[in-house]
């Protein structure tokens, strides 16, 4: 039920995560296979395999293959230090893993799943970067006295002095260093250097382990830092890229006295997605293993569209929403961050992620922009500890745009399909807001880099049309494909394809966009039309309607700005009713409207006015017999 269930949610690939919490959490020792806990992920591997569903997963994550010992907390943040400097611990704790998921021959499918279409890539650990740089580095190295890790610092001591060899340079201890300002000093510059070197060795120890178990596909780590310094790495690494990045990541997740950011993704300009395609490589695969827009931020209608219509845009491989988009057994504890199944506007997000993304509505990017990052930029001074400019990110939201570093010899086996349009040098780096759970880059103009003379100059080379509506100084932006235009200033974004049209935006205004058009009403929402029957929207018979606004648990309680929570609540389950205007312009014919329920059942019929193929739209979810729906169903008889 499990796969088939994701299958017809429109999900093609699923990325399982934290399989070292499971495999031995019920076995008397660490690294002792539970073998009832193993044939379960076996057979979810079939299943998976059964329903046509790739594949993607990682080595360590959190647990690492620990049994369950009551009381005992794993501090998984020191053991990803110890895999970057290839601690005996943790490189045990990787092979038994590696061994055990990936050599098993599965009873389920009679392979190994190394040998196994079925897996896409393999990440050596979990955002292992998220605890790896060097400010971690060194706090850790001086300050953390525990025994048990006492083989790590020594592993950091060698690692360093061993580099400071190789450059000919006398022994010096571990330096203080710092990624909040930009420092020039000589020891911070070559600790940052150490520090990708140090990435690098990591990334081959785990690939050669891999190889020779007969691994041929991708390989990919550090999938959290948008910093610069990861990137080199990448670079020099792997063939394939991953980042994970989220729009408005809880403080403490749902504890009492979490915080969340209270703005719309669209007024930040998608700097969630600006953040990721940041780090994203020319020549190079690239999958986001995690994104949402998280809950309970207010504007949580909007994950639907922006970070998936612009990962279209720019032609990423996969996305992953993050996280549970379906469990046979719900908990029923209510809606939490980023559990998709119970939270009835994230599964409208994931639908509209199915069709902008996954199905392709959304045309990729007509021209292709590369920023080359000279070594002499990110070996100055802690240079590599800031992400790329972010004035420059939002040339994605216009164009195709990804990072290259020329002077460094890249990963063997990359190849490049086509050439760039336009190159462009690296401005001043921007600043990452941020903690061990995710990270964005801050947006900053310091004037290092002029936007609006930059999209001039794209407009004059014929990268961007003539008529592109881009205006940087208004805040507006429109695609090279004039599909997708974002209004920040008016929390506006609209896209049109033949296939689906969508909107968010305040509903202060009427607005047109091909062949929907929305009236205003009270409250931001989404609004959206998708035909589901194969046809472009003029000639579909069946389309699905969303009318998403935000949903909360019964009995929460929080800041009068929602910005902090103090009492998660419980089911039910609220959704914001709201009114529902719109027309559409369709082929002409007797035309049906129902509410759906979340699992697609038509639960009731609504008035419709139909003349000669213009439907004009009305209902008050509120009034709904079966309580409030994203979901409806336009049907042709």
């Amino acid at each position: 039920l499990w796969a088939q269930s994701l299958k017809r949610r429109g999900y093609s690939s699923i990325r399982m995560h934290t399989l070292d919490n499971v495999l031995c959490h019920l076995s008397k020792k660490d690294m002792e296979t539970d073998p009832i806990a193993l044939d379960r992920i076996m057979y979810s591997f079939a299943c998976l395999k059964r329903e046509g569903i790739r594949l993607h997963i990682n080595i360590l994550a959190y647990s690492h293959y620990s049994r369950y010992v009551e009381g005992r907390k794993i501090n998984h943040s020191p053991h990803k230090i110890g895999f970057m400097f290839l601690n005996d611990f943790e490189c045990e704790k990787f092979r038994y893993g590696a061994e055990t998921l990936l050599n098993t021959v599965n009873p389920y499918t009679g392979k190994r799943l190394i040998d196994d279409p079925l897996l896409i890539s393999i990440e050596l650990s979990n955002e292992m970067d998220a605890c790896c740089d060097p400010p971690f580095i060194y706090s850790f190295y001086h300050r953390n006295k525990q025994k048990e890790f006492a083989s790590i610092r020594e592993k950091i001591n060698t690692a360093w002095q061993d580099f400071l060899k190789r450059k000919g340079i006398p022994p010096r201890p571990v330096p203080n260093v710092s990624n909040k300002e930009i420092d020039l000093s000589e020891d911070v510059s070559l600790f940052y250097e150490f520090h990708t070197e140090q990435l690098d060795r990591a990334f081959r120890w785990g690939e050669k382990i891999l190889r020779d178990m007969g691994w041929r596909g991708a390989i990919i780590n550090n999938s959290s830092s948008k910093r610069i310094g990861y990137g080199v790495s990448r670079w020099r690494s792997s063939t394939a890229v991953e980042v994970h990045g989220y729009f408005a990541h809880p403080s403490q997740f749902m504890r009492s006295g979490s915080q969340m950011y209270q703005r719309s993704s669209i007024e930040k300009f998608a700097g969630h997605f600006r953040s990721v395609n940041s780090a994203r490589q020319y020549g190079r695969g690239f999958q986001v293993g995690e994104f949402n827009h998280a809950f309970w931020n207010r504007y949580i209608h909007e994950g639907g569209i922006v970070f998936p219509a612009l990962a279209a845009f720019q032609e990423l491989q996969i996305v992953s929403f993050f996280q549970g988009p379906y469990m046979p057994t719900p908990f029923h504890k209510g809606l939490d961050n980023f559990c998709i199944y119970e939270n009835p506007v994230m599964m409208a997000n994931t639908f509209l992620g199915a069709v902008l993304f996954g199905r392709g509505d959304v045309k990729p990017a007509r021209h292709q922009g590369v920023l080359n990052i000279p070594s002499s930029s990110w070996k100055k001074g802690n240079t590599a500890a800031f992400p790329i400019n972010s004035e420059q990110t939002k040339i994605a939201l216009m164009t195709g745009l990804s990072i290259a570093f020329p002077d460094e010899k890249p990963a063997e086996g990359t190849t490049y399909s086509r050439k760039p349009d336009f190159t462009l040098s690296p401005a001043n780096p921007s600043g990452v807001n941020g903690n061990e759970w995710s990270s964005n880059i801050r947006d900053v103009d310091d004037g290092s880099f002029d936007l609006d003379a930059y999209t001039a100059e794209l407009k004059k080379q014929g990268i961007l049309p003539a008529d592109n509506l881009s205006d940087p100084a208004k805040g507006i932006f429109q695609t090279d494909t004039g599909e997708i235009i974002l209004n920040g200033p008016e929390k506006k974004m609209t896209i049109i394809t033949p296939r689906t049209e969508a909107i968010s935006w305040e509903r202060t205004t009427p607005e047109k966009l091909g062949k929907l058009s929305v009236l205003p009403a009270k409250g931001h929402a989404t609004v959206a039309v998708s035909s589901v029957d194969g046809k472009d929207l003029a000639d579909s018979s069946r389309i699905v309607l969303i009318f998403s606004t935000e949903a909360i648990n019964s009995e929460m309680k929080l800041s009068e700005d929602w910005t902090k929570l103090f009492s998660v609540g419980k089911p039910p389950i609220l959704v914001r009713a709201g009114v529902c205007k719109a027309e559409l312009q369709t082929k002409p014919g007797s035309w049906k409207l129902y509410a759906l329920g979340l699992d697609g059942e038509r639960l009731e019929e609504l008035p419709l006015e139909n003349a000669n193929g213009k439907l004009t739209i009305s209902f008050d979810t509120a009034k709904l017999k079966n309580g409030v729906t994203p979901f409806f169903e336009l049907i042709r008889q």
